[in-house]
């Protein structure tokens, strides 16, 4: 299994849904400081909450340090272990059925096992992410890059884009105290709130043992020119790389994505302008990166993510020994993802640059 990540910001996951714990090994230099109680707090900010768009599964997710003392690393790899407490096994003693959805079929074919709780594939697995992510988000902070995240789409509910107006400051900080981080279309009507229309879509689907599709924007500012590189060191293929190892993970559109599809050269193009004695571009429809380099404006893109597989409708399915069945989940299931993976895509994105910028200042760029 390919569990170690990146050439620069190196990392090691490892763990699984319903083993003992799950956790993340991250190469840094003797000496780093870390801020360990705000990594904690990101990680937080993923956990499941009493809601019903949220799963029953409540874990504490504390984060047991190896390597790390006085909030510096004095061992390398610096090690990040979360334990699985809250574990109901039973909830899977459906094998061999094979779930709809899920990575069961082509799982057993190549491993010759079935994975409580979907093991390694689970979204359990993002925790590390979450960890690794934090880690590198205040590497970041220092050099004046920040990032933001939302939840852009769930069901046919849309929030204001960041492409149409970036979120200033007071907006920013409400994105990441918010356990429902939405931004409002400018021109809603009076009383009619997008964010209260995304949470009865998952009401809904929740109330008819279904599951619903979603998205989660993330944008991110102070990012100086030129970062990245052409071809597989581009900024688009760093982050895909890491986006798309997020289960439930079916599309990565950067700027206008798939709309620019519908659009002539002369509509997309970002033209060139002076503000405040810097080169800047009039729109951003390309989210911020250009031939795989940032170009300085906001570095925008969206994921958008299945409906979660695990739904509790009366499905058809079959077994590996090829007899048809019927197959009923029980358990405690996420109906829609992007509430708890805003922090998670947010996370990605942050060990993506942080790489990059690595890798940058190894070939002499300077931010």
């Amino acid at each position: 299994m390919e569990n170690t990540w990146g050439k620069f910001y190196i990392v090691e996951i490892f763990g699984a849904s319903h083993e003992k714990e799950v956790g993340i090994r991250m190469h840094l230099p003797l000496g780093t400081k870390i801020d360990s109680e705000q990594v904690q707090a990101e990680l937080n900010r993923r956990k499941a909450k009493n809601v019903f768009w949220s799963t029953g599964r409540l874990e504490a997710d504390e984060i047991y340090w190896e390597g790390l003392e006085k909030n510096k690393v004095i061992s390398t790899p610096l090690c990040a272990r979360v334990k699985n407490k809250n574990i109901k096994s039973k909830d899977y003693d459906f094998f061999p059925k094979l779930r709809p959805g899920h990575a069961d079929y082509p799982a057993y074919v190549k491993y010759g096992k079935f994975f409580a709780g979907g093991g390694f594939f689970s979204g359990r697995m993002t925790v590390p992410l979450v960890i690794a992510g934090a880690v590198a988000k205040q590497f970041l902070k220092e050099r004046g890059v920040e990032i933001v995240g939302q939840i852009s789409k769930i069901g046919s509910e849309e929030a204001r884009s960041f492409l149409t107006s970036f979120p200033n400051k007071k907006e920013r900080t409400m994105l990441r105290q918010s356990d429902f981080p939405v931004m409002e279309p400018e021109c809603a009507s009076k009383g009619d709130s997008i964010k209260d229309n995304m949470i009865a879509e998952i009401g809904l689907a929740a109330y008819e043992r279904d599951s619903v599709g979603s998205a989660v924007e993330v944008g991110v500012t102070g990012l100086s020119v030129g970062l990245g590189e052409p071809f597989f060191g581009s900024l688009e293929s760093r982050i895909a790389s890491l986006a798309f190892s997020v289960p439930g993970v079916k599309a990565l559109e950067f700027g206008m994505g798939k709309n620019f599809g519908e659009m002539n050269g002369s509509k997309a193009n970002d033209l060139y302008t002076i503000r405040e004695g810097k080169i800047v571009t009039v729109t951003n429809h390309n989210g911020g990166i250009l031939g795989g380099l940032s170009t300085g404006m906001p570095l925008i893109f969206t994921v958008t993510f299945k409906p979660p597989s695990s739904i509790g409708r009366s499905q058809r399915t079959v077994t590996p020994y090829g007899e048809r069945a019927e197959l009923t989940l029980k358990g405690r299931h996420d109906p829609v993802i992007a509430p708890r993976a805003v922090v998670v895509m947010e996370a990605v994105c942050a060990m993506a640059l942080w790489d990059a910028l690595l890798a940058g200042e190894e070939t002499g760029w300077k931010k």
